[in-house]
């Protein structure tokens, strides 16, 4: 014989369902800027009071951050992450351990390169790196085959690996303005990503 739900637990037992189904939709596919805009995002504090498979978007912006907190980990749904305007020296290889992970702001930190590990962050849809002390990127950028955004603006890049072009396909856009790429490095960029939308400053002095 099957038992009914009493009636006042219908609330928590209807709350509960549709959670459930909402973060199997979620984890089942991938999500894109519209529809992640549409989801809360939570800062560490708000995030520790949640079941952690409910944490789909973070925040650390602005936290006066050395290193990334161990809790970060712990979000296994986290899709987007946001540690811009810190004082971080390195991306964490601990982040490729976040199998979910699409959106990753690293800007206005103390970067000085890109971990060859990067390769390992399958999901990656949208990597920011704007105003750090990257020259140059690692072989490994070529491995992100989900990749459409790469922001550079501001930072010390000079050229890119050969591997860059394995992205040709998928990359929809790169940001280079205020970097100080020379324009043959432009012009042969722009021919091994034809499809890409590459941004540049006009009043670039990079003729050098």
């Amino acid at each position: 014989m099957t038992r009914s739900i009493p009636y006042k637990y219908l609330p928590n037992f209807f709350a509960t369902l549709i959670s459930f189904v909402f973060l199997t939709n979620i984890n089942a596919q991938s999500l894109d800027k519209k529809a992640m805009k549409k989801l809360p995002i939570y800062t560490l504090e708000q995030a520790m009071k949640l079941p952690s498979d409910e944490v789909i978007r973070l925040t650390l912006k602005k936290s006066n951050l050395t290193e990334l907190p161990q809790e970060v980990y712990k979000f296994k749904n986290l899709r987007y992450l946001d540690v811009s305007s810190n004082q971080l020296k390195e991306i964490p290889l601990e982040l490729a351990n976040l199998p979910q992970l699409q959106y990753l702001d690293f800007s206005d930190n103390l970067l000085t390169e890109v971990p060859k590990e990067i390769g390992k962050f399958d999901s990656l849809t949208v990597l920011m790196l704007n105003h750090n002390d990257i020259v140059t990127l690692p072989t490994e950028i070529g491995a992100l085959k989900t990749l459409t955004e790469l922001h550079l603006w501001g930072t010390a890049i000079v050229s890119f690996p050969s591997s860059i072009v394995l992205l040709k396909e998928t990359l929809k856009e790169i940001d280079l303005r205020y970097v100080p790429l020379t324009r043959s490095e432009h012009k042969k960029l722009k021919k091994i990503l034809p499809l890409t939308k590459i941004g540049y400053s006009l009043k670039c002095n990079c003729d050098f």
